[in-house]
């Protein structure tokens, strides 16, 4: 699913990537074997890539005619993006690929609290209720911030492939486009190019969408 991602997004030779929830770094790795000239990544925990580096190195053997390209890391927060430089320079990035949290087993915290959704899904597909005051702060935010990260930082024709949690009999009935614009979508700045629905219960799923940046559009 990582070469799928990367090759949406045309992330391949000689392409600056962007992964703003990057965790291990492992969508960085799929986009430097395309032959990714510069891939950067961004998450708030720094002890995730720990050993990413190492990672890399460890397949450049296995890509011997196009040696890979060693990821730059920033500690950041998608939801605070004007602290960390690679999410707020302008036209910096050809791509971005992202698989945000979907706060499934282990919590997303916010202020060190649990900010998995009211009614959230376990390992084990059974349903879990949060009680916790970071609700308001789950997962589902992080969308329309990175679609303002995407809208800033993109080049004109970029594009930014990500997934979209869904969740509940409401977000089950919606359709992908109702579903981006109540987490503010526009579709002048980001055109919509393809988006698949992949199922993983029958009230959770997610969208694998890719948008481009408008080519005559100036933010």
């Amino acid at each position: 699913i990582g070469f799928v991602m990367c090759n949406l997004a045309i992330a391949g030779l000689g392409k600056r990537v962007l992964d703003p929830c990057c965790g291990s770094g492992s969508l960085m790795l799929y986009a430097a074997a395309l032959g990714a000239s510069q891939v950067t990544g961004v998450d708030s925990d720094p002890s995730v890539w720990r050993g990413a580096n190492e990672e890399f190195a460890r397949h450049v053997c296995s890509f011997t005619s196009l040696p890979l390209a060693s990821p730059q890391f920033y500690e950041g927060d998608v939801l605070n993006p004007d602290s960390t430089e690679p999410l707020w320079t302008p036209n910096n990035f050809d791509a971005i690929v992202c698989d945000p949290p979907y706060n499934i087993g282990a919590p997303v915290l916010v202020n060190q609290l649990d900010a998995r959704p009211q009614n959230y899904h376990s390992k084990d597909n059974s349903v879990c209720t949060n009680k916790s005051t970071a609700i308001k702060n789950a997962t589902n935010d992080l969308i329309p911030s990175l679609l303002v990260i995407a809208q800033r930082v993109l080049v004109h024709g970029g594009r930014i492939v990500f997934f979209l949690p869904v969740r509940g009999p409401e977000e089950v009935a919606m359709s992908l486009e109702v579903m981006l614009v109540s987490r503010g979508w526009q579709s002048d700045r980001l055109q919509l190019i393809a988006g698949r629905l992949q199922w993983f219960t029958p009230t959770f799923a997610r969208w694998l969408v890719c948008l481009e940046k408008d080519k005559d559009h100036s933010c």
